[in-house]
């Protein structure tokens, strides 16, 4: 019984172990934010959801702070970035803030989302539709 026990609590601390490695380990992020105002499980791991049957990648537009060293942060982050500093976009950023214009067509864009919804300057993250 004791020899059998001993395994049982070998596995079980070697499961542990590896359920902390696993988390420490782990560079997920959540998987949304409350700033990001559309839904994410609508867009496949290619970065593309679905509208009227063909893939499409979903646009979304923010504000930021109007200064070169908060622009510096969001592209490190979004590479496909585009700043618009005379634009308000529909999200309606104010005269001291610069429009940011990104889409989900890019490697790790859900990783992309997360990591600007979690800047502080970052208050809110809207779907942005061209027409």
């Amino acid at each position: 019984m004791t020899k059998q026990f001993s395994k049982l609590g070998v596995f079980f601390i070697v499961i542990s172990l590896l359920c902390l490695s696993a988390k420490c380990n782990n560079t997920t992020l959540p998987q949304n934010s409350p700033k990001i105002t559309f839904d994410l499980e609508q867009i496949g791991e290619d970065g593309l959801g679905t509208k009227s049957g063909s893939k499409v990648a979903t646009d979304y537009e923010y504000c930021i702070p109007a200064d070169e060293k908060s622009a510096a942060i969001v592209r490190k982050i979004d590479p496909k970035l585009k700043i618009m500093k005379k634009s308000r976009g529909r999200i309606a950023c104010s005269k001291d803030q610069w429009l940011c214009m990104g889409d989900t067509h890019q490697k790790d864009w859900r990783k992309v989302l997360i990591q600007l919804a979690e800047l502080d300057f970052v208050a809110q993250i809207d779907r942005t539709f061209f027409e």
